[in-house]
């Protein structure tokens, strides 16, 4: 029956089922809608209309929309920006976040910041809920974003059972919000951790390795690591300088049809 218990999910649909059980406090109700990127630009157009905001000339509705999220991805929100007096888009984010809630509706980046709004102001629903998350598990670790760090951050200092997966090495969301110091300084937040490095490789033969490693160790910021298989050394690695996106198309397209010709399946 405790197996029950268990929750698998992303941030976001983790954070969706709280807040179905847990919003009302912030002033939603629990049928809250969830905009889409549609819905978002088009309240942002919408509000670009209004003259009163300054000239927003230096401005699309897409940058905007950026800018909003890059700031929600940090814990921002509007009053965050008093600095930009003569910048719009601070009004244009406080305009948005009142239709946001005139329209009792979330966007993607409010399903965790809310989640962790509610649980700084009401500390004990952060108490029930570090209470059912006992022990955490979280993988792809070094994609995770700012607010995500503090929303695992609140959970996990209940019990202090976390545990996380992830490869500096593959951090590729840096223009999603994704803070590679999150697993670069793991050992920092939590002082008491044990390290296992996962180093054999089951996917790639000898010579992928020892390329794909010759190249990203220098990256100014990762923890070492030795990557090793049992695959043997494969075949050689070959090196193909391709002019744009479409010569590189072209050429995986012609490499295909040639295994074909010889007789390789397509599946």
């Amino acid at each position: 029956p405790i197996a029950r218990k268990v929750w698998l999910g992303t941030f976001h649909s983790v954070c969706i089922r709280i807040l179905r059980q847990e919003i009302e406090p912030l002033g939603f109700t629990r049928e809250f809608a969830i905009w889409d990127d549609d819905d978002q630009s088009r309240a942002i157009k919408e509000i670009m209309k209004d003259s009163s905001l300054g000239n927003l000339t230096d401005h699309s509705p897409g940058s905007v929309r950026s800018w909003i999220d890059r700031a929600k991805n940090e814990l921002k929100g509007p009053d965050d920006f008093r600095d930009l007096r003569q910048d719009p888009r601070p009004k244009i984010f406080r305009a948005y976040e009142q239709r946001l809630k005139g329209a009792n509706a979330l966007d993607f980046n409010d399903i965790v910041n809310r989640v962790i709004e509610l649980w700084q102001k009401y500390p004990a629903i952060l108490r029930k809920w570090q209470e059912h998350f006992r022990f955490l598990l979280v993988d792809e670790y070094q994609d995770t974003n700012p607010a995500q760090f503090r929303l695992l951050q609140m959970l996990a200092e209940g019990h202090k059972n976390i545990a996380v997966v992830g490869d500096d090495d593959q951090s590729i969301y840096a223009f999603r919000g994704a803070d590679l110091r999150n697993i670069l300084d793991f050992e920092t937040h939590y002082p008491n951790a044990t390290v296992i490095k996962l180093e054999r490789n089951y996917r790639s033969t000898g010579n992928i390795l020892k390329a794909a490693s010759q190249v990203v160790r220098n990256n100014r910021e990762r923890k070492d690591k030795t990557i090793w298989t049992e695959s043997g050394a494969g075949e050689p690695v070959r090196l193909f300088a391709a002019q744009d996106e479409n010569d590189e198309s072209l050429r995986v397209l012609g490499e295909i049809r040639g295994l074909i010709r010889k007789g390789t399946k397509p599946s």
